[in-house]
């Protein structure tokens, strides 16, 4: 093999592992350039590898790029196919792996493993078709429904160990029956449904008393008890899934998905509310996991969720027992989440679309004698009378909306208390028209984290200027050299203003803007792709000297 192919196929799993995106990418790029110069076509045992942990990891974009240069190469063999297939479906380009899994299948044998694997990945595709029209009184949708179904079954009846297809043909023959759909091959699909879980879920039972139970297994009985109506005892296997050591963010975000899209279930409500928190806990936990929770959901979700936890009657004691306490921890985690984005504004000149973030932060943890006051800071680039910040907006002009707490609810800026311009603190510290009590203040952090490259941060704010988002995923501190903090947390224009928490939901910062090529801090030559925050120890320590009395002479 080429030598300099082989140099960067070596070098792309170290960059998966660092879970840097933009490594990511520019190692993919470098592979993907490698194996356009040179006849030399990468063995199976090498391309299928190194695929396999871009799946993992969800980098579905340098998947799908690298699967086709492999292709185009000449390793076209099934498995590589395959994975090219799935790229696609995750970025929701179903037409074209529609078409790629059909020519697939139809040059492999019945047989054939990658034969079962294709047709499930097709179900997938039409699965997805199905979901995402959302009319099941369309005979084009419905016959997605059907053919989907019928993907899954074939091969599920073919081989019965194809746990994954038969769940997935269950799942769907609960969702016709909620949709209330007499499919040509299954006139009750609900019965139909409880056939196939009682025996999927009988054959697991069975693996699991010789201690044969895999990963896949636990997740497969979970949905299997979710079509039995049997939720509490869905729950504790969905434990076992999320506690499993092989249990990536692929697997945990496609089974969040199913739960979700599938089934239908929410956080608001059983089994949804018993279920949903542990994927997501997993997925938080889990270096490079992806969780996005919107402000319908936080709205309604910390007493609803509360009240679902504790709902068979056990206290949360109790709970804590059955799910383990790092995953018990992990749900207070969560709860601890959405109780920080009660404080989060999205900032804009009207109540519908935003311009930037801003948050509450009590009075007297900036300046002792601004008392229990909750005050709005933000960026001087969002709102700021200095005019050095040009583009802001005014004061009297800006709306206030706290989605998280009521969406149709504003508040306006009664006085602005304090600024520092775009090119020093870029903050700004506002006094609202009313006072503002649906929030409880952010404990503060008293120093940033460690300079480690093992420390996470977060951001929830208002990307684009839409829907309150969190920001979870490829979530590391980089640098700080304060007042200025480097993170690789992902942001969108919209997020300026936004709070910067610490892994323990401490405020550490706010933020400030992003960057392809942040200037690198602490003396290092260069630059990288960075988000750069504000240290709240900064904005405080100027706040002080700014209100303080000047000592006399």
């Amino acid at each position: 093999m080429d030598a300099h192919l082989e140099q960067c196929l070596q070098a792309l799993p170290p960059a998966i592992d660092s879970l840097d995106e933009t490594r990511v990418a520019s190692a993919t790029r470098a592979l993907v350039e490698a194996i356009r110069q040179t006849d030399d076509s990468c063995p199976l045992e090498l391309a299928w590898p190194v695929l396999e942990r871009l799946r993992a990891r969800r980098w579905f974009n340098d998947l799908r790029e690298l699967a086709e240069a492999f292709i185009d190469s000449g390793q076209a063999a099934p498995q590589i196919r395959r994975l090219y297939a799935q790229a696609l479906i995750e970025q929701g380009k179903l037409r074209a792996a529609i078409d790629e899994l059909e020519s697939l299948r139809s040059i492999l044998p019945a047989g054939h493993r990658e034969h079962g694997e294709a047709c499930g990945l097709l179900g997938r595709a039409f699965k997805q078709r199905y979901v995402n029209a959302d009319n099941p009184t369309l005979e084009r949708t419905r016959q997605d429904l059907a053919r989907a179904i019928a993907l899954y079954e074939g091969i599920y009846l073919q081989d019965r160990s194809r746990s994954w297809h038969g769940i997935n043909a269950v799942a769907l023959l609960c969702r016709a029956a909620r949709d209330g759909l007499d499919l040509p091959d299954h006139p009750h699909p609900g019965a139909d449904a409880v056939a196939y879980a009682q025996a999927l879920l009988a054959s697991i039972q069975e693996r699991r008393n010789y201690r044969e139970a895999n990963l896949y297994d636990y997740a497969t009985a979970a949905e299997a008890l979710l079509a039995l109506d049997r939720g509490q005892e869905a729950a504790e296997w969905l434990t076992l899934y999320v506690g499993h050591p092989g249990a990536n963010p692929f697997e945990l975000a496609s089974t969040r998905r199913q739960l979700v899209e599938v089934w239908r279930l929410d956080r608001d409500h059983a089994p949804g509310a018993h279920l949903l928190p542990l994927l997501e806990a997993a997925l938080i936990g889990d270096d490079g996991g992806q969780v996005v929770v919107g402000a319908a959901d936080t709205r309604h979700a910390i007493a609803a969720r509360h009240q679902a936890l504790k709902g068979d009657g056990r206290n949360l004691h109790g709970l804590e027992k059955v799910l383990g306490f790092d995953t018990f921890q992990s749900l207070d985690w969560i709860r601890n989440a959405q109780l920080r984005a009660l404080g989060v504004a999205r900032i804009g000149r009207d109540r519908v679309r935003g311009e930037g973030t801003g948050f509450l932060i009590r009075g007297s943890d900036l300046y002792p004698p601004l008392g229990e006051e909750m005050l709005l800071l933000t960026n001087a680039h969002v709102i700021s009378s200095d005019p050095r910040a040009a583009a802001a907006i005014p004061a009297d002009e800006a709306i206030v909306v706290f989605e998280a707490h009521d969406p149709n609810e504003h508040w306006e800026i009664a006085a602005e208390l304090w600024t520092s311009p775009p090119d020093a603190l870029d903050a700004t510290l506002l006094r609202l028209n009313r006072p503002v009590t649906h929030a409880p203040p952010y404990p503060l952090a008293s120093s940033p984290p460690l300079r480690d490259g093992k420390q996470r941060v977060f951001v929830i704010g208002h990307p684009a200027g839409g829907s309150l988002a969190f920001s979870l995923q490829d979530s590391l501190l980089l640098d700080h050299e304060l007042p200025l903090l480097h993170y690789r947390t992902p942001t969108e224009p919209g997020s300026s203003g936004s709070p910067v928490f610490n892994a323990s939901w401490r405020l550490i910062g706010i933020h400030h803007k992003g960057s392809g090529q942040m200037q690198r801090l602490n003396g290092a030559t260069g630059t990288y792709g960075a988000n750069e925050g504000i240290f709240i120890g900064s904005i405080r320590a100027a706040i002080m000297q700014a209100f303080s009395p000047p000592m006399a002479d």
